[in-house]
């Protein structure tokens, strides 16, 4: 007997995993500022830049990789195929963006993981189809300066403790079944020349106000020495200070950098400490000019809602029809329902009554059949 829960499909799925990765930008350099300088003159081209990126996709005990590309804003126009038998308890694929080094270890610039489920169709035929994008994937990792110190590489392993915003990454992910009989054993592919996604399947453009607030901050060790404490809010590049930019913000404070706070011991505690932030609490703030995805979410949201409402609605008509009740109640239990599906979800049923003793017409919000695609 195999260890494997009952509800299960038993059998691996024969399928063509495509991974394609068109481009991605605003990458840090991962080359030390001397070593940056030497390659220059040595190379002697404007064009050349300190960092060499790649991605690699390990699956199992394959690793496929695209071509090595110069600069901060590479572009691959790849497709990387994992051809084979998938097992039905795969969930996670990690994707790892890093720098190729000529002499020493390649370092990873940052890598992150896909849960395959959260992006699948649930098709009884076709049981396994992931699809994403192409969208893009934002990078964290360590911090973009480059060290020779490898001590906080780790968090760039995806591992949900990245601190710095470390570029973006464009890319699509496509599934498809194929025959059996060709799929005995896992492979992989690769294709180049690959078109970029059209612009009009991204929204247009909008400036966003990030902004957070600071309550308290407490249980700091003591291996943090004696130095100050500051705060900085960034978005990729938007509000992300270099070493020097740092230095100059610190004595000309602004928006996305707090005031440098000292330490307090804690209740005279010696190893650990808090800073003084009491009555008046640090705000941040900084723009960012990114796609205008706010549909999505919007969308998303009046479903979940709209579901949660029916199931609520259509649980409580359902334990109404086993009890006695007059199907005269019945039917006015079941025309609140009906009402409810032909008119907006998420509450904005009082809006529209509203907008029509007022003589105006409600465009923003669709109602449910709008919002599902029915006629």
């Amino acid at each position: 007997k195999t260890l494997i829960p009952a509800a299960m499909p038993r059998s691996l799925f024969p399928v063509q995993l495509k991974i394609i990765f068109f481009t991605a930008t605003e990458l840090p350099g991962i080359m030390a500022d001397f070593l940056t300088t030497v390659s220059k003159k040595i190379i002697q081209s404007d064009t050349w830049e300190p960092t060499d990126p790649y991605v690699e996709v390990p699956y199992n005990t394959m690793v496929v990789k695209t071509e090595v590309r110069n600069g901060t804003t590479p572009v691959w126009g790849e497709a990387l195929y994992l051809i084979g038998r998938f097992s039905p308890l795969v969930r996670i694929i990690k994707i790892s963006l890093e720098g190729h080094a000529a002499i020493q270890k390649d370092r990873i610039i940052s890598s992150f993981f896909i849960d395959l489920f959260l992006i699948s169709e649930s098709n009884p035929s076709a049981v396994f189809l992931p699809t994403l994008g192409p969208t893009w994937i934002f990078l964290y990792g360590s911090p973009r300066e480059y060290t020779i110190s490898t001590d906080q590489d780790g968090l760039s392993e995806g591992m949900s403790e990245a601190v710095c915003y470390k570029g973006r990454l464009l890319m699509a992910i496509e599934c498809h079944p194929v025959n059996a009989e060709n799929t005995l054993t896992m492979n992989i592919q690769k294709e180049t020349g690959i078109e970029f996604p059209e612009a009009h399947i991204f929204s247009m453009k909008r400036t966003f106000l990030l902004f957070g607030c600071i309550y308290y901050v407490s249980m700091i060790d003591k291996s943090f020495g004696n130095t100050t404490i500051s705060f900085e809010l960034s978005i990729d590049p938007i509000g992300y200070l270099n070493p020097q930019e740092l230095t100059a913000a610190i004595r000309n404070p602004v928006s996305l950098l707090t005031r440098a706070y000292p330490r307090i011991s804690i209740d005279n505690n010696k190893d650990y400490f808090r800073l003084p932030i009491d009555l008046q609490k640090t705000i941040l703030f900084t723009k960012y000019l990114f796609h205008n995805y706010i549909y999505r979410m919007a969308l998303s949201n009046r479903l979940k809602h709209a579901f949660k409402y029916l199931f609520k609605i259509i649980r409580e008509f359902d334990s109404k029809i086993n009890s006695k009740i007059s199907n005269e109640i019945l039917l006015q239990e079941y025309r609140i329902i009906e009402n409810y599906i032909h008119t907006l979800p998420c509450g904005c049923a009082d809006h529209m009554k509203d907008s029509v003793k007022l003589g105006t017409t409600p465009a923003v919000h669709p109602n449910l059949y709008e919002l599902l695609g029915d006629e």
